[in-house]
């Protein structure tokens, strides 16, 4: 495994799905709204621009998913816990 895109992976798939999370939060469009889908697509330029994706690694399917389970739930924590501090919902 690479570490590189690894842990590229890891932070493109921790901040699409914190950003999913928040966009499914709001209510209406909001400041956490538009926060999210920014955010959302940011992360996805940031990843496929940055370097050449379609090049062959030793990152397979369940080493992927493995990873993407790790950020989501991960993900998932970070809201509860800023949510927490931030005193809403």
């Amino acid at each position: 495994m690479e570490p590189i895109y690894i842990l590229e992976y890891f932070i493109f798939t921790f901040i699409a799905s914190l950003s999913v999370i928040q966009i499914a939060l709001s209510n209406k469009i909001n400041t956490r709204f538009m926060v999210g889908v920014t955010s959302l697509l940011l992360s996805y330029y940031w990843f496929f621009t940055a370097r050449d994706r379609n090049v062959h690694t030793f990152l397979e399917g369940v080493q992927l998913f493995m990873i993407l389970g790790l950020s989501v739930v991960l993900a998932a924590l970070a809201t509860k816990i800023l949510l927490k501090l931030l005193g809403s919902r």
